[in-house]
């Protein structure tokens, strides 16, 4: 994925999604923030 061209959402176990935002995250993908736009978007379930 390139973080210039993608949008991600991440949905599931709050393990999952934090281990998938640092796998995002260490290609250049950012949490997005009302303030601050980025290209993961999350809800985390349990």
């Amino acid at each position: 994925l390139d973080a210039a061209l993608a949008h991600v959402m991440l949905c599931g176990n709050p393990a999952m999604v934090a281990d998938a935002t640092a796998a995002l995250a260490a290609r250049g993908f950012r949490k997005h923030k009302r303030k601050e736009p980025g290209q993961i978007s999350m809800e985390t379930y349990w």
